[in-house]
């Protein structure tokens, strides 16, 4: 009976031990969770900080670019188009849009080309401005000077 008795309280004393050094170990790695936790939590914190440093500056680049693209002057915008040898409505309705004479360079060539007078640009120099329509343009640009 008391060899019973030692081998049950060597048995408690092993699952005891043994529960001791579970709980130890998930103490451990709880430690190791919270520490990741907070790291992780930082670095959102920075990254959130990152973020809206970077809405500001994009913020600021488009006030900036709408300031560009606003005209100095509230009169119309005047243009003398020289075509050139080799110009075609591609070269030439960039060029217009460049200046602000029309807004969409894809959207006049098309309109020429729609016309059928790809082909009839003449050479020279022609005055325009951003208030002449297509038709207008294309008319001053198409007859000689």
């Amino acid at each position: 009976m008391m060899i019973k008795n030692i081998i049950r309280t060597i048995g408690i004393a092993i699952f005891i031990a043994g529960a001791t050094l579970s709980l130890a170990n998930m103490k451990v790695e709880s430690t190791k969770i919270n520490q990741s936790t907070v790291s992780q939590t930082e670095q959102i914190k920075k990254l959130k900080a990152d973020n809206n440093l970077l809405k500001d500056d994009i913020a600021a680049l488009q006030q900036k670019a709408s300031i560009a693209e606003t005209p100095k002057n509230k009169g119309p915008i005047r243009y003398t188009l020289e075509v050139k040898s080799g110009m075609g409505t591609s070269e030439v309705s960039k060029l217009l849009a460049k200046e602000r004479i029309i807004k969409d360079a894809n959207v006049f060539e098309a309109y020429i080309i729609n016309e059928g007078k790809s082909s009839a640009l003449q050479l020279g120099k022609s005055e325009l401005t951003d208030s002449m329509s297509q038709e207008e343009i294309l008319n001053t640009i198409i007859k000689r000077k």
